[in-house]
């Protein structure tokens, strides 16, 4: 039932390849994706798919060659989700995402800021730069669910290189200026009339798309640019300077008073309203300001935009500790007139762009719902988890505590194979431990390995009799001529030992660890 569901939605990108076997090989793909375990490289899929024993040029000649638009293949996600959208709105969350790259030769890949560094501490990722976009299905309309949130578009955004140390002022001129065209903000301003045409392509042309981003669109390059039914709504500023129309009548445009959003919010003369939202598992009350009719003179210029204020929302980490208050937020919106609540509404389900289609989270760490967040602030903590942390916290958490359970796991797995071992014996352990006269090699004691991951030190492991850290140079000693060993002693009984009980004493003092193989030459009788 599933695997019919999937192939019916694949069967729209029959118009989307030149040829029908580029067409099946495309699906085979996007099938061995789904089932491929660890990295969804090429090489893996084709593994799933069972074609390690055929030749790989047909599946590379379908990147390489093929001529097919990517951007196509989400027209069938769009045209079927858009039955979830039942209002006049229709909401997408747009966001920058990095994707980490090893090799350094790949096109595109450079050294970016890690978007998961710590506040305190800047860390650099080698990776490529994409800008997405995901629909906002309000499932919480008809059920008590979340918002999920379906890529619809995901196109790259290359970083522009940065000149050399000999480069000249005329290659920095250049530089300058190109990193103006090719920015994030002004691919968003490019994407924006094709977002609107996929819209109305795929039935939705009597719907308004509201975009929601975060507070790095909100600048002068994204809202001075004018689409014809979309709507912004970004976060902003608290000291944005703002002001409101000048008096009808004026030859000025702006009014002499400016005011900021921090203003706003300590405004009594400005009354707070209320509404509720679907944030966090249940609808929240919340508290909001509303200023309509504001003008952003360093930003969108003459547009005419709605500021909202979301006030902070008390929390408390457990029930006997004090109040604690997440930062307020400051929303503006080029939707001058509408339902406040939908487009709050909208805002808060861009949460779900912050979690990657592989449940990592994908959002800086200064953007995450927390103790200082300031774009998802009115989600009040829910009852079941004010005596722990906030979602996202348990959503870390959870996600860590699964990792580390399989990893234990692999380790425990990896450790049994040698725990019963196929010979207990010193003769089998010395036939291991035998040294090579072409390639002397290091191996490594299985206790060691082990000890190095968790495992038990007094394990049973097949090195008996004081075989761990024995001096094999003694043991293995050269023999001469007339068949005796150099450093054993004649006569001594069959039972002597020819290990030094020093170094087996200080071997089970230490513990296991690993066992080197000096080269020793062994001279021919």
């Amino acid at each position: 039932m599933l695997l019919a569901t999937f192939l019916g939605l694949l069967s729209s990108w029959r118009t989307v390849f030149p040829q029908q076997r580029t067409y099946r090989r495309a699906v085979q793909h996007a099938l061995g994706t789904l089932a491929c375990l660890g990295r969804r490289c090429l090489s893996r899929v084709i593994w799933t798919n069972g074609g390690q024993q055929r030749s790989w040029s047909g599946d590379y000649f379908l990147y390489s060659r093929c001529r097919w638009d990517a951007q196509q293949l989400f027209v069938p996600i769009l045209r079927q989700a858009l039955s979830w959208c039942p209002g006049r709105l229709v909401g997408m969350a747009v966001d920058d995402t990095r994707l980490r790259k090893t090799g350094r030769a790949i096109p595109g890949a450079s050294y970016q800021r890690d978007p998961l560094s710590p506040p305190f501490h800047t860390n650099l990722m080698l990776g490529l730069r994409f800008l997405q976009t995901s629909l906002l299905l309000p499932l919480h309309r008809n059920a008590n669910t979340a918002c999920r949130a379906l890529p619809v578009r995901f196109e790259e955004v290359p970083v522009v290189k940065k000149p050399g140390k000999r480069a000249g002022p005329e290659d920095w001129k250049q530089f300058y200026e190109a990193r103006k065209r090719q920015n994030l903000s002004a691919h968003f301003v490019q994407i924006m009339p094709v977002l609107r045409a996929s819209l109305n392509q795929a039935g939705g042309a009597d719907k308004k798309l509201v975009l929601a981003v975060d507070g790095s669109f909100c600048n002068r390059t994204v809202f001075a640019a004018s689409v014809e039914g979309v709507a912004l709504i970004a976060r902003t500023r608290k000291d944005a300077v703002l002001c409101y129309p000048a008096a009808p009548g004026d030859r000025r445009v702006y009014g002499a008073a400016k005011f900021t959003p921090e203003q706003v919010r300590k405004d009594e003369s400005i009354p707070w309203k209320n509404t509720k939202v679907f944030y966090g598992g249940k609808r929240r009350k919340i508290r909001y300001k509303e200023v309509p009719q504001v003008l952003w003179q360093g930003g969108a210029k003459r547009q005419r935009l709605r500021l909202f204020v979301i006030a902070a929302t008390p929390y408390r980490k457990s029930q006997s500790r004090k109040l604690y208050y997440r930062d307020p937020a400051y929303l503006l919106t080029t939707m001058a007139s509408g339902s406040a609540h939908a487009l709050l509404q909208i805002y808060f389900d861009r949460w779900q762009i912050g979690v990657s289609s592989q449940g990592h989270m994908n959002q800086p760490v200064q953007v995450r719902p927390g103790l200082t967040d300031s774009s998802l602030v009115a989600g009040e903590a829910p009852s079941r988890e004010s005596k722990t942390v906030k979602p996202s916290d348990n959503i870390l958490r959870k996600e860590y505590v699964q990792l580390t359970r399989l990893q234990r796991a692999v380790n425990v797995d990896v450790a049994s194979l040698h725990e019963t071992p196929e010979a207990e014996t010193v003769d089998n352990a010395r036939k291991q431990q035998e040294p090579s006269e072409t390639s002397p090699m290091r191996r490594l004691s299985p206790a060691g390995y082990q000890r190095r991951h968790g495992g038990k030190v007094d394990v049973s492991t097949g090195e008996t009799l004081g075989v761990r850290r024995r001096n094999l140079a003694e043991e293995m000693s050269a023999i001469t001529v007339s068949g005796k060993c150099r450093h054993r002693r004649q006569g001594g009984g069959s039972g002597r030992s020819t290990v030094d009980g020093r170094a087996a004493k200080r071997a089970r003092r230490e513990g296991p660890g690993p066992v080197s193989i000096p080269q020793c030459k062994v001279r021919q009788g």
